[in-house]
């Protein structure tokens, strides 16, 4: 993915942390001030509603942004302007839309933004399902927050990002690369649900950033030092040892790519992909 594009608090703060690499460019959109150079100020609204019928002619706004390109959506639940959301990536249907979803704390939200959660992550689900967008990306910041292992009250949610931002990032970067020995495939047209993962190699313990169910595929990304690559006479065994202990144990179609890096200590990351919507769609009413 090229061009990042976070809307609202969650969507702007996480695009923002993209910044400090230099293959992307960010897009931040909000009602509040940002000091991003491709920063779109948008007039505060009351509802979900009313953000829909706001957004206007972005053309120019998105001018760089070339037909058929990657583009990765951010968004958080449980805010009013995520109501812009459609009207937004209406306007970039010409590009392939990889939406990625922050699902808060559901058990502390009030009432109106646990409403705006719903719509927004059921009717999100139901797009990518149905083609619209390439793939959803659900994190969870409950799960988030299992893996970082708490974080001090200021600076919580930079340090969340943090793992996030770099997981994506190093995801992309891999798919972008040539692996040194990989059964990576293109997934199945309708597992379109997905949630990123943390991998530990010595441990082979994986960590999911979302809670997802109905996993029909699970892709392993090997993270290996270069001369490790070429010394550890046993390191392709425990890989793949690992991989048929995941078949048998899940029953999934799994792969794996193994990627050299100058890093000394190997580490990983997955995707795990679902066909099926998460969670209940419930009745829900203007907020």
């Amino acid at each position: 993915m090229q061009n990042i594009i976070g809307l609202g608090r969650a969507g702007v703060n996480i695009a923002t942390g993209f910044a400090e690499y230099p293959q992307y460019t960010i897009y931040t959109i909000d009602s509040e001030p940002n000091q991003m150079p491709n920063h779109l100020l948008l007039a505060a609204q009351p509802t979900h509603e009313d953000y829909e019928m706001s957004v206007p002619d972005l053309s120019g706004y998105f001018k760089d942004i070339v037909d058929g390109e990657d583009i990765l959506f951010i968004v958080g639940g449980g805010g009013a302007i995520s109501g812009c959301s459609l009207a937004i990536l209406e306007q970039l249907k010409r590009c392939n839309v990889h939406l990625l979803y922050i699902r808060p704390d559901t058990s502390l939200l009030g009432e109106k933004k646990l409403m705006r959660d719903r719509i927004t992550y059921n009717i999100f689900q139901e797009y990518a399902r149905s083609g619209n967008f390439e793939r959803i990306v659900l994190v969870d910041n409950a799960e988030l927050d299992k893996v970082v292992g708490g974080a001090p009250v200021i600076g919580y949610y930079d340090a969340l990002n943090e793992i996030l931002i770099s997981a994506l990032h190093m995801v992309n970067i891999f798919d972008h690369s040539e692996p040194i020995m990989s059964t990576l495939a293109k997934p199945l047209e309708v597992s379109r649900i997905t949630t990123i993962g943390l991998l530990n190699i010595e441990k082979n313990e994986e960590k999911l950033l979302f809670p997802l169910t109905s996993i029909r595929e699970k892709s392993y990304y090997y993270a290996v030092n270069n001369e490790t690559l070429q010394t550890d006479r046993t390191l392709f065994k425990t890989i793949t040892d690992q991989m048929k202990e995941k078949i048998i144990e899940d029953k999934l179609k799994i792969s794996y790519g193994i990627y050299s890096t100058q890093y000394k200590q190997k580490y990983g990351f997955l995707i795990a992909r679902s066909s099926m919507v998460q969670g209940v769609l419930e009745e829900t009413q203007e907020v």
